[in-house]
């Protein structure tokens, strides 16, 4: 059996069911993992075999003979499966895992539900995932950063859209020059003291499904906005080279989400 402790906020918890789905069925073992509120895929009952007279535990940190790391050698694991209960208790945020099954993801594992999804938006308009609530300075992109994104990447747009858990951050008011559309469905969580993505909540998905609506996604350096983008029908992904994004950084996982559709921002 393969059992998924989820931790973290939704990104995180997206990347945790997806590993553990994928671990059950290229190994055939019974998937014990929560639904992922907002995601009906997720309930889906995956049988298969249990051993319960020992267990591994997987991490997602670092490779070593625990079978623990955001670098798990995913073949060598499909082939010398380990007849133990596998409890998923890290992260697991590597494209690597997923870009084998992205349509399997897409189209049955997490499909928002119906109460969410929205109109499409117009294929010309633009939308920016600035996430600035629980995120502090090094982690957020600066203004001109953004900047850079519209001016030397994007170029042109026909409305402009900003999605942010804080429309009153002062980061948000210069968008103003642009005309920028604010749209924010998470304020009212964070005045209440709860991070809205902490768990995920109606006003948590109403975000996600609203950057989900574009055909061109300006993305935060957050797994809420990765995930957003990748299950999205974009055209085009307009991926910030910085943090944790950026390949070349020390993080051991690989967020680079290696399609044509990806924009590499270098800032």
């Amino acid at each position: 059996m393969i059992s998924v402790n989820y931790q973290g906020g939704l990104g995180n918890v997206l990347f945790q069911y997806c590993f553990g789905r994928l671990l059950a069925e290229s190994l055939g073992y019974k998937l014990n993992a929560p639904e992922v509120y907002g995601f009906p895929g997720t309930k889906l009952k995956i049988d298969g075999s249990v051993y319960k007279d020992s267990s591994v535990v997987l991490t997602g940190q670092v490779v070593e003979d625990k079978l623990t790391g955001h670098v798990v050698d995913m073949n060598k694991l499909i082939q010398n499966p380990p007849k133990s209960h596998v409890i998923c208790d890290g992260h697991f945020m590597n494209y690597d895992y997923y870009k084998p099954v992205l349509n399997d993801i897409k189209t049955s594992w997490l499909v928002l539900d119906d109460e969410y999804k929205k109109i499409k938006k117009n294929n010309n308009d633009v939308v920016i995932h600035i996430r600035l609530g629980d995120y502090g300075p090094a982690e957020r992109l600066s203004f001109s950063q953004y900047e850079t994104i519209l001016k030397n990447y994007v170029k042109e747009w026909d409305n402009l859209y900003i999605c942010t858990d804080s429309p009153s951050d002062p980061l948000i008011t210069q968008f103003q020059k642009y005309g920028a559309i604010i749209h924010s469905s998470c304020e009212e969580t964070w005045r209440n003291g709860v991070s809205p993505l902490a768990t995920p909540t109606k006003t948590t998905l109403e975000d996600f499904s609203f950057i989900m609506s574009f055909n061109r996604i300006v993305l935060s350096v957050s797994t809420f906005s990765w995930w957003a983008s990748v299950l999205s029908d974009a055209s085009q992904l307009f991926y910030p080279l910085q943090g944790i994004f950026d390949p070349n950084n020390s993080w051991p996982g690989n967020f680079v989400i290696d399609e044509p559709r990806t924009i590499f921002c270098d800032l």
